[in-house]
């Protein structure tokens, strides 16, 4: 008699998703642990819950001197959103389309934020249901794509009681973080009595960045945050209305979170320099950039003849980011999500962005509406004509000339 000792072969791509499963879950405790390290509570027993009804959770370092977060939005009407930005080499289509698509209102969502009884939570869509099995939009706004609008009542489900708000979803890229990732919490330091419902994507790195950085500095609990792996029913959330909503409109209490970040990490106001700073997106790899930049090494070139001080973002903490931002009176930078630094500016500085020629991106006006900021935008940035690719996953063309002739003629050279 003979037997088969051999174990059947277990695909590479098994062993991938067990490697990549058992990553999660060592950065999940490893944070969990380490209190400078921050990520939301998964909650996978739902006694867990119970160590909320007590908690007294850290206050805020959140100023709020001009009174944003109790004060109903109005919107901003023109001239063009109440700003004044200054636009080289661009066709007045192009600049009319992009005030057109954006919207500001002073002040912060109150009247459209509300509070739901007998709700679903599905985290898998991270969005709300009614009761009914219909979507609640605005909760999973801009994610309408993984949330159906309708779906069955879910079976074996739990009812927790405890009251929650939402917080939205941390999706790890710097760019959303600063702007839709938080775009709930507003509402977060105006109530700081109540949990939070947060999803996250997930960490793959012990090392120490910009969300830890952000979420400690302000002095948010992570013991607010809890994050759910199962359909569960809630007899009351509040969902607040987002602050930013991407390529549409942004509200001014955008800007406090942020600010209050800056203040807890500069002490102290840094002493201005007339020094021009460029934000170069040479060194971003394919796995943090869509798209790439042709001649910006030439660009960098001509700029440090000038005097101009050239950094790399990603290179940086968020700490030696917003020291810069706050030292240096002119930003330069291509279009993309190093500009939203801005956020974090506590001084009036001149943000100056090279764009695409026939194309705004509403973001960064949004983002400078927020800010109040007077920034220039150059028409610099021509687009790949490869129509095979998303035109968001095409390079980008630098135009040398037509970038110094601008600068030279806003006085940067």
């Amino acid at each position: 008699m003979t037997f088969n000792t051999q174990h059947p072969e277990i695909s590479p791509q098994l062993l991938l998703r067990i490697q990549n499963k058992l990553i999660i879950w060592f950065c999940y405790f490893y944070a969990r642990w380490n209190n400078e390290r921050f990520v939301s509570q998964k909650i996978l027993f739902f006694p867990a819950l119970r160590s909320h009804q007590s908690l007294n959770y850290r206050k805020l370092l959140v100023e709020d001197h001009q009174k944003l977060l109790n004060t109903p939005a109005s919107l901003v009407l023109e001239p063009k959103c109440g700003l004044s930005f200054s636009f080289y080499s661009y066709e007045i289509s192009t600049i009319e389309y992009a005030y057109n698509t954006i919207k500001l209102f002073n002040g912060s969502p109150l009247a459209e934020t509300k509070t739901f009884q007998d709700v679903w939570y599905l985290p898998q869509y991270r969005c709300f249901y009614q009761q009914d099995g219909s979507r609640i939009d605005y909760s999973c706004q801009p994610e309408y794509k993984i949330a159906p609008e309708k779906i069955s009542i879910p079976n074996n489900f739990r009812t927790v009681n405890q009251k929650f708000i939402y917080g939205g979803h941390l999706f790890r890229h710097y760019g959303h973080f600063i702007t839709e990732c938080i775009c709930r919490l507003w509402y977060a330091a105006k109530e700081p009595n109540y949990p939070i419902i947060y999803s996250e994507s997930p960490r793959f790195s012990i090392k120490r960045d910009y969300i830890d950085i952000f979420m400690n500095t302000i002095g948010f609990d992570k013991e607010r945050f809890v994050a759910f792996n199962k359909p569960i029913f809630l007899k009351e959330v509040i969902i607040p209305y987002p602050s930013f909503m991407m390529n549409y409109h942004a509200y001014t209490v955008h800007r406090l979170l942020p600010e209050a970040v800056a203040q807890a990490i500069l002490k102290e106001q840094p002493k201005k320099i007339a020094q021009p700073l460029y934000l170069s997106r040479k060194k971003l790899n394919k796995q943090n950039s869509f798209r790439s930049i042709l001649n910006e090494d030439k660009l960098e070139d001509k700029l440090r003849e000038k005097n101009f001080k050239i950094v790399y973002p990603e290179q940086l903490t968020l700490a030696e980011q917003i020291q810069l931002i706050n030292q240096h009176e002119t930003i330069v930078g291509v279009s993309g999500s190093a500009l939203h630094t801005i956020l974090f500016d506590l001084l009036d500085n001149h943000l100056v962005c090279l764009s695409d020629t026939d194309y705004i991106h509403p973001n960064l006006l949004l983002v400078d509406a927020v800010k109040s900021k007077n920034s220039s935008y150059i028409a610099a940035v021509e687009v790949e004509q490869d129509f095979s690719k998303e035109r968001i996953k095409r390079a980008r063309i630098l135009d040398i000339e037509k970038t110094i002739y601008s600068l030279k003629t806003i006085g940067l050279l």
